[in-house]
């Protein structure tokens, strides 16, 4: 060999072996770092867990205080006691309104917040444990890309097992049962992660080669020079210079402020993962509810005060006055009470008596709340009949026509129970009129405007003064020493019973 070409080869010999001699030069990386990238892995598997569990808790929470609302509602209209009843309502309103906030909250925050946390860290999660799987089968004897505590190379088929109990599954999982705390990440960046430093920070002694991470050389990712620009595995985490020199690991502590350039993807994973730590599946339940809770406020607002306005009002004072001191204990009290309850109703329970508490169907809720809403209907159409009856009895003129002939519309006019309309007439004569027979049939005392009505009969019984002439007709009663047109004074009876009504309703 001419002595040049010794003198080459042997310094391209030494410059090899110097090159090995330092961890620089595709190592593997030793054990407390490889975990690192481990236990991140292993953490971002865990995210779907938090995601499911907050929807879940704000979907429970609706439901729960919409279910509230029914029952504050069933209360209100079943208790006897008027000013607990009133209260309620207040309750119902404040729930219902709570309810479609969190249901809002919901729809428009926590299920897109959830999604995009979820997905960046089971993309992450995916690309690091396959870097992994490869790395961990990367192994030749004592060599490998993975080392273990006595630096050989680390295998394994389905889990790794890292420094300090740390594991990492190989294998695609998906759980999203159970808890989770989100403290892989806290305010600068991720916790415990790898983050620079030299290369004996990360990569082992001489001689435990790495082909994933050796850009030069028959064994690297490409032959001498071949490899133009640096390689990237494990999203970024470690970069493989084309130079090759030692590995590049980004900070990852410092993930929420390095927004630009390789550091973006894994500043775009923090801040999703930190959306979904503040998201709050209770921000909008009752358990620090007193005078100041704005929706309580609104609710007194609107149902004792009749207004959107508070202008001057002093809403704090308001609540007080409605639920007494101290609030929050009073409505407790309360909504126990309501829970309380005990219905007697046919469609649950086959009538046997049952606290409104037991009852967590929601269709079985809403279907006591509406036969509440029925019975109530039916009770207002009752008394509103009466009233119309007592009001037309308390007349001693035309009234009944008078307000019959008002109503223009066929269905109006047939809904009331004295009039009908005369459909059957032509064209100028169909209107609304006054129907006898239907007041009649209704208990609506018809005065007679014939003077050979009522006037005949009179005369009749006048000319019977004496028992048993008297009480032959049937229409004639003897009174005293008198023979009176009975129809007539029951008429009068009633006129007068009529209008002692209607003069204690307010109009």
């Amino acid at each position: 060999m001419r002595p040049v070409a010794a003198f080459t080869q042997a310094l391209l010999i030494m410059i090899v072996n110097s090159q090995k001699a330092s961890p620089s030069a595709g190592d593997g990386i030793n054990h407390g770092s490889w975990t690192k990238i481990c236990g991140l892995a292993n953490k971002l598997a865990k995210v779907p867990k938090v995601a499911t569990t907050k929807l879940t808790e704000t979907v429970q929470l609706a439901q729960r205080l919409r279910h509230t609302a029914t029952r504050c509602a069933i209360f209100a209209m079943q208790a006897k006691d008027k000013e607990k009843a009133r209260k309620a309502r207040l309750l119902q309103v404040f729930f219902a309104t709570r309810a479609e906030k969190t249901l809002n909250n919901l729809t428009s925050v926590a299920i897109e917040t959830a999604i995009k946390a979820t997905s960046s860290a089971e993309y992450f999660h995916g690309r690091l444990t396959e870097f992994l799987k490869i790395a961990s089968r990367t192994v030749t004897g004592g060599k490998g890309c993975l080392l273990d505590g006595s630096n050989s190379g680390h295998y394994h088929e389905t889990k790794l097992q890292g420094a300090g109990g740390v594991t990492c599954d190989l294998t695609a999982t998906i759980d999203i049962t159970g808890d989770y705390s989100l403290d892989l990440t806290n305010n600068a960046g991720f916790a415990n992660s790898i983050v620079p430093g030299n290369a004996n920070s990360y990569q082992s002694t001489p001689t435990k080669e790495c082909p994933l991470f050796e850009a030069h050389n028959s064994n690297g990712l490409a032959e001498q020079g071949a490899l133009a620009q640096p390689a990237k595995l494990a999203m970024g985490l470690i970069t493989v210079s084309n130079s090759n020199s030692e590995l590049t690991i980004p900070d990852l502590n410092q993930a929420k402020s390095q927004t630009a350039g390789e550091n973006k993807a894994s500043n775009e994973l923090y801040n999703t993962i930190e959306g979904l730590k503040t998201l709050n599946p209770k921000a909008h339940d009752n358990s620090t509810i007193s005078e100041t809770t704005a929706d309580l406020q609104a609710a007194v607002l609107q149902l004792i005060h009749a207004t959107t306005d508070k202008g001057s009002l002093k809403l704090d004072d308001k609540v007080k006055k409605a639920f007494k001191e101290p609030v929050k204990d009073k409505i407790q009290a309360l909504i126990h009470e309501v829970y309380s309850y005990k219905l007697r109703m046919k469609i649950i329970n086959n009538g046997e008596e049952t606290e409104l508490r037991t009852v967590t169907d929601p269709g079985k809720l809403a279907a006591i709340l509406a036969f509440c809403e029925k019975e109530e209907a039916d009770l207002i159409s009752k008394l509103r009949k009466e009233l119309t009856v007592a009001q037309l009895s308390a007349s001693n003129n035309n009234l009944g026509e008078t307000e019959c002939n008002k109503i223009k519309d066929a269905n109006e006019c047939n809904d009331k129970p004295f009039c009908s309309y005369n459909s059957t007439e032509t064209e100028e004569d169909k209107k609304c009129k006054f129907n006898a027979t239907n007041s009649t049939a209704n208990g609506v005392p018809v005065t007679q405007s014939e003077s050979g009505g009522t006037e005949r009969t009179a005369e009749k019984c006048k000319d019977n003064k004496l028992e048993p002439d008297c009480t032959k007709p049937p229409e004639c009663k003897l009174e005293g020493n008198t023979c009176n047109n009975s129809s007539s004074l029951v008429n009068k009876k009633l006129a007068l019973k009529a209008a002692g009504f209607v003069s204690l309703i307010p109009f």
